[in-house]
């Protein structure tokens, strides 16, 4: 008996050891917004760098609830679960394109592409991210105007091309 208490033992403590990795890349730009034509408003103006840029993040998880190692977060980037505990890759992400933004004085990334690299143990989990994309400097904001096309109002900043 006291054998199978030592290999049960010795199976827990090889398990809290040893971790699993797994890579994800090219998780594409499914935070690009749609355009907006339902509501009034100001459409933002960008200028858009020709030069690909490149940020990373790592984020360290316990417990799924306590995590660190991130000093800032991007808004609006679309990344959020709707989960009451937020993904630890969300997050991640969301910390690597603020740390890209941040040190190529971008306001947002258009274009991106996500590298990540997450090593999990049994209460401890690691999330390597790495991020690159075409930076966009906000250069100020235009009205939008409303517009009849057949039956509907939409509200653009320039006429629609089916009005020209």
């Amino acid at each position: 008996m006291k054998k199978h208490l030592y290999f049960a033992g010795a199976a827990v403590l090889g398990a809290m050891l040893s971790g699993c990795t797994s890579t994800v890349t090219s998780d594409g730009a499914s935070q690009i917004p749609e355009v907006d034509t339902c509501y009034p408003g100001y459409h933002a103006k960008f200028d858009l760098k020709p030069q690909r840029i490149a940020g990373s993040a790592n984020l360290h998880v316990l417990l799924g609830l306590f995590s660190w190692g991130c000093n800032g977060y991007a808004e609006k980037t679309d990344l959020a679960s709707w989960s009451f505990i937020p993904s630890p890759e969300n997050m991640a992400k969301s910390a690597a394109v603020y740390n890209a933004c941040q040190a190529y004085q971008a306001d947002r990334l258009v274009g991106t592409r996500y590298r990540i690299k997450t090593t999990n143990y049994l209460l401890y989990q690691k999330v390597e991210c790495q991020v690159t994309g075409f930076p966009a400097t906000m250069t100020g904001a235009v009205e939008k105007k409303p517009y009849a096309v057949g039956k509907k109002i939409i509200w653009c900043a320039e006429k629609p091309t089916a009005l020209q």
